[in-house]
């Protein structure tokens, strides 16, 4: 999963335009009664634990913790005998928290509609550090945090469980909040599903995001991901 978390970092960052948004899989829960449990591990942009508690027969609480660190990036110069004159060294790190409360009806078919109204803060460091071997009056270290913001999310979500395979549409709507005063508005629309048996499944979902033209910074206009679940909930335990 890391590698696939990998690829996807590169994606975004690399693509062209001001990207700093990095987006983490949408979770719903499709509980169906107080009592209702998942843990989870999944990767998107960024590797992901997760956990969902039903405190009640209607309302849910959901955390997410989420890290990445791509390799060190080591550039060498040399002299004419191969000798190393200098390096520059990049290093850089991301992490991203998130809480919910969520509201959710479980119906007679099985199926459950939830809302999840959540919050979530994502932080960066990026370090560059210069050394020269033969003047180390040149060397240098600092230390950028460009790509930290906050969110607001409203997440609606529509799907069924069972033994085998969990299935359903969700949408996260956000609020991004990044230093100096600006805020964009994303939408983003995720197919989700799951297939195991009863307690283990393995999740897949992909979907789109649809970005404000007034936005400030660019956003991916697909994403994807892939977990492992736990779960345990009333219909298991019939």
């Amino acid at each position: 999963m890391q590698r696939i978390g990998l690829v996807l970092v590169v994606m975004t960052l690399m693509g062209c335009g001001d990207y700093r948004y990095l987006p983490t899989t949408i979770k719903p829960t499709y509980f169906t009664g107080k009592g209702d449990f998942e843990f989870s591990l999944n990767a998107a942009s960024l590797g992901e634990i997760h956990g969902a508690y039903a405190l009640t027969d209607n309302i849910a609480i959901s955390a997410t913790t989420s890290r990445y660190r791509l390799p060190a990036d080591t550039f060498k110069t040399f002299d004419s005998a191969f000798n190393v004159t200098s390096t520059q060294t990049k290093k850089e790190s991301y992490r991203d928290n998130e809480i919910a409360l969520g509201y959710f009806t479980h119906f007679q078919d099985g199926s459950t509609f939830e809302v999840y109204a959540g919050y979530g803060i994502s932080k960066s460091k990026i370090n560059n550090q210069f050394s020269d071997f033969l003047n180390p009056s040149n060397n240098f270290s600092n230390e950028l945090n460009n790509r930290n913001y906050s969110r607001i999310y409203f997440q609606p979500a529509y799907g069924k469980m069972s033994n085998v395979i969990d299935y359903g549409f969700a949408n996260r709507f956000s609020f991004i909040y990044y230093p100096g005063n600006h805020r964009d508005f994303i939408s983003e629309s995720t197919i989700f599903t799951r297939f195991g048996y009863k307690y283990v499944k393995v999740m897949f979902q992909f979907g789109f995001t649809i970005s404000n033209e007034n936005n400030t910074y660019d956003y991916f206009p697909f994403t994807a991901g892939v977990g492992l679940y736990f779960q345990l909930n009333s219909l298991r335990k019939l």
